[in-house]
């Protein structure tokens, strides 16, 4: 993607096979677990070839997954031995995921490959970011006492709080990085441009780009008037047009906004509402946030302004939470859902209980109205606060004070901000009340 790029690199001896192979050499000289390359060539087109011994094996995710209960624990244990053993050796990996380990079927020891971002006399922090991946690659495959053993085995201790510092630092980088490349679109990759009457655009791969295009033709005709069995207007108010719109097999959430004036100019530097809401959308998926999947997102520019976006959510069916507040088990959903917002350092910006569907069958709480939505480093106290007012206020009288206050408290539990559970509620209801909505007090 970046020939002028890379052929520097090459003319440097910096290029990525370069550095796999200068590093795998070191590595299986200093007795590490890795192989040894063989060779290197050139092809016509400048690409480069590195020639490594043939393995038997799997990646370490596909062995997991089809390993039997006994031997799991062996197998995550051989895991962490085999990050020992690479540090003992003096290096680090700098890209430790599951893909990148091998477990031979022999039995032997874990094997890693891809070592491009390796460094030899590694500090201690970069060891330490090296278990942070491996045990953030883990989370979906095992449980908080299996990935504590995989820590131990491949630090030799207890990490503690460093370790979960760093492992909250990698979490934040990796989905930082997944939410970039949902801008970025190309051959091999998820997503790929499309054209049409709304403007230029960014749609998923496995969407149909004709599909795509009958849904926003249906969504026009269901504001103008024309009307259409397969689509219908949900709201049609200033610059906003929503509609539901079923075709293809498919129901769909389309969602438009023109910008003008003061908003168009904004809309330079912060990108287009329709473009936000993709990012978002994409950003917490890849941050395991329940929220409304993006399908495509077109954009009409004047002069290089964006005048009008549009965006493509999957439907999602169920109640919003409003309707579903009097339901004590979908209050818990919500508290579920900010706890798990503000682990993630996301500022959902507009968190009324309005804007989260109840999914049917199972009823988890699912984010909507996506385009305030963004992705600090660190979440501050203070929109932790704004966040709580939002959600708290947009709830009607009928939810008790009592239950407003026992999910108040256990959201502090949960986040360990008990000790200023008074000072937070006073702040929560100061501010709820101050922005007039559905809670009177």
């Amino acid at each position: 993607r970046h020939p002028v790029r890379e052929r520097f690199k090459a003319a440097i001896g910096r290029s990525p096979a370069n550095r796999e192979a200068r590093a795998l050499r070191a590595a299986a000289a200093a007795g590490a677990p890795v192989v040894a390359p063989l060779g290197m060539g050139h092809l016509p087109g400048g690409d480069r070839i590195l020639v490594l011994p043939w393995l038997a094996a799997r990646s370490a995710g596909e062995a997991i997954v089809a390993c039997d209960p006994e031997a799991r624990s062996g197998l995550l244990e051989r895991l962490g031995k085999a990050v020992a053993a690479l540090h003992e050796a003096g290096f680090s990996h700098g890209d430790l995921h599951l893909g990148n380990a091998l477990v031979p079927d022999d039995g032997g020891p874990v094997v890693w490959i891809d070592l491009q971002s390796a460094r030899s006399g590694a500090s201690e922090n970069a060891k330490l970011r090296d278990v942070a991946m491996l045990v953030y690659g883990l989370r979906r495959e095992a449980d908080d006492a299996e990935l504590a053993s995989v820590a131990r085995a491949a630090l030799g201790r207890d990490g503690g709080e460093t370790l979960r510092e760093a492992i909250a630092e990698h979490a934040h980088d990796h989905a930082r990085g997944r939410t970039r490349r949902a801008l970025v679109v190309g051959a091999g990759r998820r997503f790929a441009l499309f054209s049409s009457p709304a403007g230029r655009g960014i749609r998923r791969q496995d969407i149909d780009e004709a599909h795509l295009a009958t849904w926003l033709e249906l969504h026009g005709r269901a504001h103008s008037g024309e009307g259409s069995p397969e689509a219908r207007a949900l709201k049609q108010e200033g610059p906003v047009a929503i509609s539901t719109v079923e075709a293809h097999g498919r129901r769909v959430l389309v969602k438009e906004r023109r910008a003008v004036g003061l908003r168009a100019l904004a809309d330079l530097e912060r990108g287009s509402a329709g473009r936000r809401a993709w990012k978002a959308g994409s950003g917490l998926q890849a941050r395991d946030v329940a929220a409304a999947l993006p399908l495509g997102v077109a954009v009409r520019r004047m002069l290089g302004v964006p005048v009008s976006s549009v965006v493509v959510l999957e439907w999602i069916e169920g109640p919003d939470g409003v309707a579903a507040c009097e339901n004590p088990g979908a209050r818990a959903d919500q508290l579920d859902l900010i706890v798990q917002l503000h682990r993630r350092q996301v500022d959902h910006g507009d968190l009324k209980a309005s804007n989260w569907i109840h999914r049917a069958p199972d009823g988890a709480a699912t984010l909507v109205d996506l385009e305030g939505v963004s992705f600090p480093r660190r979440l501050s106290n203070d929109r932790r606060i704004e966040a709580l007012a939002q959600w708290n206020a947009s709830l009607p009288d009928t939810v008790p004070a009592e239950a407003r206050n026992r999910i108040l408290l256990e959201y502090c539990e949960r986040t360990g901000t008990q000790d200023a559970f008074d000072a937070i509620r006073r702040a929560v209801v100061e501010r709820s009340l101050a922005r007039k909505h559905r809670w009177t007090g």
